[in-house]
């Protein structure tokens, strides 16, 4: 089968180094379990718009670089990888491609080093031309898309895409299409893709 992997709240612990470098910036005390949505200037108290300049001044920091791996991902990602085919699918904008390249062979290895990493600009307004995950996954082919935003999986949902949807504190009271899987963790997909 061929798998598509979104990175942030999936595979890397974005939001948990984010949450570190904003309470050090702004003198503030969140936690991750405050992220309910990733609309974050509701969690912030802004207007839209305004956590833009912020994810982009901590995409330039050492918190962003030193993004960890979810627990038994890596595990289970080489596991799978004996009988699959994955690309990463994410909404990170082109301009953070080198890092992103590199946080992953650096937590990965080579499996996605083949060329299937793809950034879709999602979430990042005036980067480039965008396109949505259910889209891209149609045009090329992937049987299942694994991600923590439902918004994703729903879109990929209604286009006939399996999905299946890593529960965190921003989807656990989220409306969900009725195929989609929720799990706990990637080594809990094992038992849905061996």
């Amino acid at each position: 089968m061929k798998i598509g992997l979104d990175i942030d709240g999936t595979l890397a612990k974005y939001f948990e180094n984010f949450i570190k470098y904003y309470n050090e910036r702004f003198g503030t005390v969140f936690s991750t379990e405050d992220i309910f949505t990733l609309h974050l200037w509701e969690i912030f108290g802004m207007q839209k718009g305004e956590e833009m300049p912020r994810i982009e001044d901590f995409s330039k920091t050492d918190y962003f670089r030193q993004i960890s791996p979810y627990d038994g991902s890596q595990e289970a990602i080489a596991t799978l990888a004996e009988k699959h085919n994955f690309g990463i699918i994410t909404a990170r904008s082109k301009f953070l491609e080198t890092e992103t390249r590199l946080w992953l062979q650096n937590h990965y290895g080579d499996i996605f080093q083949n060329g299937n990493i793809h950034f879709t600009s999602q979430h990042f307004p005036g980067n480039g031309e965008k396109q949505k995950k259910s889209e891209f996954c149609l045009e090329h082919n992937y049987d299942i898309m694994v991600e923590d935003y439902h918004g994703h999986v729903n879109e990929c949902a209604e286009k006939g895409i399996q999905t299946l949807l890593i529960t965190q504190p921003w989807n656990k009271k989220e409306n969900l299409h009725s195929s989609v899987q929720r799990v706990e963790n990637l080594g809990e997909i094992l038992q849905y893709l061996k």
